[in-house]
């Protein structure tokens, strides 16, 4: 990023500068701060043909709540002549955040025609169907049908990412997605050695060297905590905020970390174990 910012002190208007320091400050915009908000402004004004940087500057805008400038973004990028798979999968997540899970899902499976070894395109697809899982789960209709239905939205969101992790074994968070869903049909042993492989990662690696401690769960006690409660923290629905930090991780490369950040989590562990939770991130 300083780089970009030294390049464009001395050409301002330089919109491949422009374009490069947005991008970057995007990838590491992880507060209320906004950095990447005005310079994608910026690139997308010096570069309205480049549709990669409006999908970005979309997401951003979605994210501090500008929707109707979103919109425009989103709908003028899907609607130039060179929109690619890149912009598919981005718009893709945008329509997911939406909750619109249809669009999202013809977008990505649009993106997978080109791209079918994407790993990527998977995870994003099983998110979608992640999403939908939660839609009905909390709709009010209780008929029994409605658990059957759930129970088939269950196993085609697991073989989304099973297919992930197929395509891109080190992917921690595709793991962690799918012992989520595992365990909301009661898989708890498959959703236990998915959970012991993502927090195994050497992605985590980073966490270490950053000063943290990182102690493994107790997993065939969380195992056993699943069959008494039926339900476990990680599978809440997370706030629009808990989101938007998770997204930030998977960008840097630490999504488990984020979801250890959970206090919930850090509490059934204290339940779990009987003792104080030593090495725990604040």
């Amino acid at each position: 990023m300083a780089c970009f910012a030294k390049a464009l002190e001395a050409e301002p208007e330089n919109p491949e500068y422009s374009i490069g320091y947005a991008i970057t400050a995007y990838r590491e915009d992880c507060d209320d701060n906004n950095i990447s908000l005005e310079p994608l402004r910026k690139a997308v004004m010096l570069n309205p043909t480049y549709t990669y940087t409006k999908v970005y500057l979309a997401l951003k805008l979605q994210d501090v709540g500008e929707t109707e400038e979103a919109e425009r973004h989103i709908e003028e990028a899907l609607s130039s002549t060179s929109c690619q798979t890149y912009v598919f999968r981005y718009a893709a997540k945008y329509f997911r955040r939406k909750r619109c899970i249809d669009q999202a899902l013809q977008l990505l499976h649009k993106a997978l025609q080109t791209s079918p070894d994407s790993g990527y395109l998977r995870y994003q697809i099983g998110l979608c169907y992640k999403k939908q899982i939660i839609q009905l789960k909390t709709s009010r209709n209780k008929q029994p049908r409605r658990q059957s239905n759930m129970n088939e939205m269950a196993q085609r969101t697991i073989c989304e990412f099973q297919k992930t992790v197929e395509l891109w074994p080190t992917f921690e968070m595709a793991y962690v997605c799918m012992a989520k869903v595992q365990a909301e049909i009661r898989q708890y042993e498959e959703a236990e050695a998915n959970f012991q492989k993502a927090l195994n990662m050497k992605n985590l690696a980073g966490a270490h060297r950053a000063g943290h401690s990182l102690p493994l769960w107790p997993l065939p006690a969380i195992s056993s905590k699943f069959r008494r409660q039926g339900n476990h923290p990680l599978l809440k629905p997370q706030s629009k905020r808990d989101e938007q930090r998770r997204e930030f991780e998977s960008r840097r490369g630490l999504t488990v970390l984020g979801i250890l950040k959970n206090q919930q989590d850090f509490q059934l562990i204290r339940e779990i174990q009987g003792k104080p939770f030593l090495g725990a991130i604040a």
